[in-house]
């Protein structure tokens, strides 16, 4: 699973894999709300979305 924001401008991995915030819309890529009642613990992304790699297709 990956992890992508509520807008779903990008998934956060390679490059993006250390940010915290989406570059083109601004969006947080974890829900605040669950974020700050949890002191920082429970980083939980807005949305997820899952991959098949190649290989496994062939």
């Amino acid at each position: 699973m990956l992890d992508c924001g509520i807008k779903q401008c990008l998934a956060y991995t390679g490059p993006f894999s250390d940010l915290k915030y989406c570059p083109e819309c601004g969006e947080a890529l974890y829900n605040q709300d669950i974020l700050l009642a949890s002191n920082d613990a429970l980083k939980t992304p807005h949305q997820t979305f899952s991959t098949i790699p190649l290989a496994e297709q062939l």
